[in-house]
């Protein structure tokens, strides 16, 4: 008797989830996605410095206007390569934070050609 009750149980609340599991799916997925919902758009590239040298630099803060929290640093080359859920245009910021010795800069990035752009860019001296 146990184990039927046992059984009885599992099979209600494993349909009970399931129920409400589809539900929730179908909420979140049931309607068609908005023009500008679209996964994994990057862009990437390199910072070098401005001077005659161009060195690439490192430790450069990399990060969207609109989502701070949201940054790279450049690697040793100078190489950054930065995510985005969403197909929004968005302004990039390249900030010297470690050293202070380039200027914040930004460069304007529109997604609407394709998710994946490169885009180089050389910052000035203080």
């Amino acid at each position: 008797m146990k184990k039927q009750i046992s059984t009885l149980w599992k099979k209600i609340t494993t349909s009970t989830l399931a129920f409400f599991g589809i539900g929730a799916l179908t909420a979140c997925y049931g309607a068609p996605p908005s023009e500008n919902v679209v996964e994994n758009f990057m862009v990437y590239g390199t910072v070098t410095s401005n001077n005659n040298d161009k060195k690439q630099l490192k430790n450069i803060k990399v990060y969207a206007k609109n989502n701070p929290e949201n940054y790279v640093l450049t690697d040793e080359n100078g190489y950054y390569q930065l995510s985005f859920d969403y197909a929004d245009n968005q302004t990039i910021y390249f900030e010297d934070c470690e050293n202070k010795i380039y200027k914040l800069d930004s460069l304007q990035i529109d997604f609407e050609q394709t998710n994946v752009l490169s885009k180089d860019i050389e910052l000035k001296a203080n």
